[in-house]
């Protein structure tokens, strides 16, 4: 890999990163989880839960992007009974970006703990993950 490669694949991350932590500062809560790569119905390996205080604070949510496996961020903006999410998936494999998503849900509040914990469109997400770049296609 390339000296630029690496400086431009640094600069995405960096930028990612950035734009995660611009959208959670306004949240009222974030769950980020990781799951296994190739077995996605399993429970996460990782879960950590930022409550509102500790997202507008000065140093606001700490962003990883160094796991291996899928990375999902959950942004939950609370507005009464119900709240609306964002999640923002990204599949990394030995250090490449493989796979990413982004979508909205709205629900009520009282939903909110099972909508991060049950996450049946990550399933069906993944599984049916193309590879986005043709140099990731294997070919026998």
């Amino acid at each position: 890999m390339t000296d630029d490669i690496r400086s431009e694949r640094s600069q995405l991350m960096a930028s990612l990163a950035q734009q995660i932590k611009r959208l959670a500062a306004a949240a009222d809560t974030c769950v980020f989880t990781v799951h296994a790569p190739n077995n996605p119905d399993n429970p996460p390996i990782l879960t950590e839960t930022y409550d509102r205080e500790k997202l507008s604070s000065g140093q606001g949510l700490p962003v990883r992007l160094d796991f291996h496996g899928i990375g999902v961020w959950y942004i939950c903006y609370r507005d009464g009974d119900t709240f609306t999410a964002r999640h923002i998936l990204l599949k990394i494999l030995d250090g490449q970006i493989v796979h990413q998503e982004t979508g909205t849900f709205e629900g009520f509040w009282e939903d909110w703990p099972r909508y991060t914990s049950e996450s049946r469109w990550l399933h069906s997400s993944v599984i049916e993950t193309r590879p986005s770049h043709p140099s990731q296609v294997k070919v026998a």
